[in-house]
C-alpha cells in the first residue's frame, strides 16, 4: 500500500479538477475546453454531468466530457470577466431594443398602409354618394331646388312614375312660361287618380345632385307636399341605409 499512495497523489496533482457547480453558482468563471477553446461568464448551475454558464449574450449547458477545467478568477481577472459579461448583456439588451424599435416601426408602417387603403376604399365607395338623413322611414322628406331658384320640400315616392309638384309652385317657377291646357291623369300613392298638367322642369337639385329636363306633373295637391317620383330618381342609384337612417343617391 505504501507504494500505491504516492502514485495517486501525483495523479490528483496533475489534473485540474472542475469545482462543483453548486459551489460556483452566481460566480464568474472561465471554462477551458478540451478542444482548447474557452468560455467566460457567470455560472448559473449544473446539469446532469455538466454546468450551465451565462455568457451575457446567451446561456449554454456544457457537458463535463468537454470541460478541461473550470477556474474561478480573482482580483483583476475576476473584474475583467465580469466587465466582459456585463458588456455582452448591455449589447444584447441594446440589440433587443433596436429590434423591438424596428419591429414597431414596421408594424406602424403596415398599420398606416392598411389605414390609407381602408380610407381609399371607403372614399371609392362613397365617391358620388350623397346622403340625406331622415327621421321617419315611412315618409322620407328631402329639400329640393327647382329650376335653380325655388326651394320646395318633396316626399320621396318610388311608387310614383313622375315628379308631382303643387300647381301654385309651378306657376311661380322661372322659365316655365304659361302652363299648357293639356291634362293627364296621374295615380297617386294612396291609389287615387287626379288630373294634372304635364310640364318639364329645367332642373331639380337634391343634396347637390342635379337632374335636368325632368318630366313632372303640376296639380292641386290640396296643401300636401310634392312627390319626388321616378322621373327624377331613375337618373340615380337610390337606396336606403337603414342603419344610419339615410337616403343615399349616387350618379349612375
Amino acid at each position: 500500500m505504501a507504494k500505491i499512495v504516492p502514485i495517486l497523489v501525483v495523479i490528483c496533482l496533475a489534473i485540474t479538477c472542475p469545482a462543483p457547480a453548486e459551489d460556483m453558482e452566481g460566480q464568474p468563471a472561465i471554462i477551458r475546453l478540451k478542444n482548447k477553446g474557452r468560455l467566460e461568464g457567470v455560472i448559473k448551475g449544473r446539469t446532469e454531468g455538466g454546468v450551465v454558464i451565462d455568457l451575457g449574450y446567451g446561456t449554454v449547458a456544457v457537458p463535463a466530457r468537454d470541460i478541461d477545467s473550470i477556474e474561478t478568477p480573482a482580483g483583476d481577472e475576476k473584474g475583467r470577466v465580469l466587465d466582459s459579461w456585463q458588456r455582452h448583456i448591455r449589447a444584447t439588451q441594446k440589440s433587443e431594443k433596436e429590434r423591438k424599435k424596428e419591429a414597431e416601426a414596421v408594424r406602424g408602417r403596415i398599420e398606416e398602409s392598411l389605414r390609407v387603403k381602408q380610407e381609399m376604399e371607403a372614399r371609392a365607395r362613397k365617391e358620388g354618394e350623397h346622403r340625406i338623413s331622415f327621421a321617419d322611414s315611412s315618409k322620407i322628406k328631402v329639400d329640393a331646388i327647382l329650376n335653380g331658384a325655388v326651394k320646395v320640400e318633396f316626399i320621396v315616392d318610388t311608387g310614383a312614375s313622375t315628379v308631382l309638384i303643387p300647381i301654385e309652385t309651378a306657376r311661380g317657377l322661372p322659365d316655365i312660361g304659361p302652363l299648357p291646357d293639356k291634362k293627364v291623369e296621374t295615380k297617386l300613392a294612396d291609389g287615387t287618380v287626379r288630373e294634372g298638367t304635364p310640364i318639364v322642369l329645367r332642373s331639380i337639385e337634391v343634396a347637390g345632385l342635379k337632374a335636368e329636363d325632368v318630366e313632372a306633373v303640376a296639380m292641386d295637391l290640396k296643401g300636401h307636399d310634392g312627390l319626388l317620383g321616378m322621373s327624377f330618381l331613375n337618373r340615380f342609384h337610390v337606396w336606403i341605409d337603414a342603419e344610419k337612417n339615410e337616403l343615399v343617391l349616387k350618379k349612375k
